[in-house]
C-alpha cells in the first residue's frame, strides 16, 4: 500500500465533492458538503469493493451460456466453461490499488458520517 497514492485518492474524493456542490450551485454548508461527500464516497468505493471481490466473475457463465445457445458454433471454440473462463481470467485486479480506493472512500463516508452528527446536534 502506497500512502501517498492512498492520499491522492482522498483528496480527489474531497475536491470531486466540492466541484459538485460548486457547479451545482449550492451553498458550502456542512449538510451539504456531508452529502456530497457520502455520495461521492458511495460512488467510488462501490466498484472497488466488486474489483476486490471479484463478483464480475459472476457473469462469465451467463456470457458462457448465451454464446452457446445463440451460436452452437461457439462451443468449438471453448468446449466448456472451464475453457472460456481460462481465456478470460489472465488478468487478475491489482488488489492494492482497489485496496486504497476502498479505504480513502470509506474515510470520506466517515467524514460524512461526522459532519451529519454536527449538523444534526447543531440544530
Amino acid at each position: 500500500m502506497k500512502i501517498i497514492r492512498l492520499l491522492t485518492i482522498f483528496i480527489l474524493e474531497i475536491v470531486l465533492a466540492l466541484l459538485i456542490i460548486f457547479f451545482r450551485g449550492l451553498p458550502f454548508s456542512m449538510a451539504n458538503l456531508s452529502d456530497h461527500f457520502f455520495v461521492v464516497g458511495v460512488i467510488i468505493g462501490m466498484p472497488s469493493i466488486v474489483a476486490i471481490s471479484q463478483a464480475f466473475r459472476l457473469f462469465y457463465g451467463f456470457r458462457y451460456a448465451f454464446r452457446v445457445l445463440i451460436t452452437p458454433s461457439y462451443r468449438k471454440l471453448y468446449p466448456s466453461f472451464k475453457d472460456f473462463e481460462e481465456t478470460k481470467t489472465g488478468g487478475e485486479p491489482n488488489h492494492t490499488f482497489f485496496g486504497e480506493v476502498l479505504i480513502a472512500s470509506l474515510s470520506v463516508i466517515i467524514i460524512a458520517g461526522i459532519l451529519s452528527e454536527v449538523v444534526m446536534n447543531g440544530r
